[in-house]
């Protein structure tokens, strides 16, 4: 993949939406990698990036706005895929379905989306809520999507129709994150009322209520054998649960703080957060050991982050900016 080092070209785009994407790159012959750690492409855009998404091969990088449009690039051949004015307000969540052949977007404009990410062309009707949607999640196989935000419930959807297949009530406030489990038999919700709820996809019934932190659950992953789900919280603690006697089995307050939003990797063994100190900090779960961290670019905000489908490559955006760095947590102590 095309990757910035010292000898830059620069590439400027600029479309119908008001997108201003540069793509800055080392014209060298043949694959070739920076090393971990370094910035691999940057993209700079004319409005306020909101949510991020990986295509599963790592070859697109979604992206949303606060006003409401969605932008993809291919960054194999370093240009843009499409660009569309998707909602009427701030672009909250993006996921790709585990094929890449549906990428979801949802929004503070009380709908979710679904489109072709290569032509950026919709694909069924639009998903309607109350109130705004925070955050969504497909299934393994891509027929079930969640989806949650204000007004205290998840709403489950058949992709391939629309149809709206259940509503979980639950939680006491706002659902501010969703997640399913690697054979999309549970689904894991973290809210504003500090607890996790683990639900039957089949049967819709709660399956556990977790109780422990002391603020809202703003991140969360299962371990790929589904046995145990990591959390992450405005407490600014990480905790580890087992889900087979549904305890605490352990809990982490880093010394220099999560700042927030925390993303979790798609093996759910790392996390990545900013700290107070203005760095991106990569930690080891459960243990929360440091294994990497680099300077956050601050400009306004926190830096939203995002794991390729591999592991292996990190978006950060910082307001206007989004930087790809490539991450190599092999070997690395504590992991």
């Amino acid at each position: 993949m095309p990757v910035v080092n010292s000898s830059i070209c620069g590439i400027g785009i600029c479309d119908r939406l008001g997108f201003q994407v540069a793509l800055a790159f080392i014209l060298l012959g043949g694959s070739v990698k920076t090393p971990a750690n370094e910035v691999s492409i940057v993209v700079r855009l004319d409005t306020k990036v909101t949510a991020m998404a990986f295509s599963p091969d790592g070859r697109s990088l979604a992206a949303g706005g606060k006003d409401g449009g969605l932008i993809s690039w291919d960054l194999h051949a370093l240009k843009q895929a499409f660009s569309a004015k998707a909602h009427a307000a701030q672009v909250s969540s993006l996921v790709y379905s585990k094929d890449g052949n549906v990428l979801a977007s949802a929004s503070w404009d009380k709908s979710v989306q679904l489109r072709n990410p290569q032509t950026g062309e919709m694909k069924g009707p639009r998903l309607k809520h109350k109130e705004r949607v925070l955050d969504i999640a497909l299934s393994p196989n891509g027929k079930v999507l969640a989806s949650g935000g204000v007004g205290n419930e998840i709403r489950l959807w058949d992709t391939g129709t629309g149809k709206q297949l259940g509503v979980l009530e639950g939680h006491d406030a706002s659902v501010f994150v969703v997640r399913f489990s690697t054979d999309g038999k549970s689904l894991a919700s973290g809210s504003w009322d500090n607890t996790i709820v683990v639900w039957d996809t089949c049967t819709h019934a709660k399956k556990q209520r977790l109780r422990g932190h002391s603020d809202a659950v703003v991140s969360l992953a299962f371990s790929p054998d589904g046995r145990f789900l990591s959390s992450v919280s405005y407490d600014q603690s990480m905790k580890r649960w087992n889900l087979a006697s549904a305890t605490l089995e352990c809990s982490q307050t880093p010394a220099d703080s999560f700042v927030f939003p925390a993303v979790f990797s798609p093996d759910s063994r790392v996390v990545a957060s900013p700290t107070f100190g203005g760095e991106i900090v990569l930690r080891a779960v459960p243990s929360g050991a440091r294994l990497m961290s680099f300077p956050a670019r601050r400009h306004g905000d926190e830096p939203l982050l995002c794991f390729s489908a591999n592991g292996e490559l990190l978006a950060a955006a910082t307001e206007r900016q989004i930087e790809i760095r490539r991450v190599d947590l092999r070997g690395m102590p504590g992991k």
